[in-house]
């Protein structure tokens, strides 16, 4: 293309794209280095936050837990708005849309721990119960775990649980994440089978019963409910496996079996915990 332009023309175009080029650069640089910034501004304040903090030897262990937390602490803002912690500043409908993929948090560390499957949960489980359990723990009536959370459910919930008439008993529980175990259990049951039963009653052994009648679950089924961080699962999937471990984080266990006989055709959940006299071999009394 030929261009029949005088020395000014010329000269002024030559100067534009110089000067465009020149703000361009400066603008991108700018970018980058803000970008970078922040960057390193998270990763100091997560290295700070896990040595000091944290004595696990794997600090995304740790980052993994406190994910845990914050994922228990926003869930259950929703059937306690008034006494849960509201330090990240969501409301109750922000809450209740929020599904974050829990990946999404974690640095490329973290990830290469989760890879590690079984070997990645015991330090879990340590993690949740020396940084989150331990400090709530409280000995509390077991039935007055159960109820305060029914009730709550059902203001949330058209569907109603059955209470079996049952025993009671003492344990030394953090009563949010008990909690937090009971209700995804009930969601998972009432998504699960909207139109059937479900029924809860407590054990002489500190033992919280959680069925639905009418359908037997597949073991495999089951199974994958309980494994963490499967491939495409995010956070609203993970509900039981999340609650196995805060239960297990108490020195409990949260188990399900299932009846497929004719007669008596049901899914039964069990959250086991030790009682009071288990765990300190000596009868307290609730202050």
């Amino acid at each position: 293309v030929s261009l029949h332009l005088d020395f000014s023309t010329a000269y002024l175009l030559v100067y534009t794209c110089i000067f465009t080029t020149s703000v361009a650069l400066l603008f991108a640089r700018r970018r980058e280095q803000h970008l970078a910034s922040q960057l390193q501004n998270i990763a100091t304040q997560y290295h700070n936050t896990t040595v000091s903090t944290c004595s696990h030897e794997i600090p995304a262990v740790w980052r993994v837990a406190a994910t845990v937390e914050q994922q228990v602490q926003e869930s259950m803002c929703l059937y306690h708005p008034t006494t849960q912690n509201t330090a990240s500043g969501l409301s109750q409908q922000e809450a209740s849309d929020s599904t974050p993929d829990f990946l999404q948090y974690f640095f490329p560390t973290a990830l290469q721990v989760i890879q590690q499957g079984k070997q990645f949960v015991k330090p879990l489980v340590k993690a949740l119960t020396e940084d989150f359990i331990t400090p709530h723990l409280t000995v509390l009536s077991l039935q007055s775990c159960v109820d305060t959370i029914l009730n709550a459910y059902h203001k949330r919930h058209q569907k109603q649980v059955e209470v079996v008439p049952s025993e009671d008993g003492q344990v030394c529980v953090s009563l949010i994440h008990l909690q937090y175990a009971i209700v995804h259990v009930l969601l998972f049951l009432q998504a699960n089978q909207p139109k059937q039963v479900i029924s809860l009653w407590i054990s002489q052994q500190a033992n919280v019963h959680i069925r639905l009648s009418g359908q037997a679950l597949s073991h495999d089924s089951i199974r994958e409910l309980f494994t963490l961080f499967t491939p495409q699962t995010n956070a609203k999937n993970m509900g039981l496996a999340i609650s196995r471990l805060l239960i297990e984080a108490h020195q409990g266990s949260l188990l399900s079996k299932t009846n497929a006989l004719a007669s008596d055709l049901y899914t039964e959940f069990v959250i086991t915990l030790p009682s009071v006299e288990e765990k300190y071999g000596t009868k307290k009394v609730t202050g």
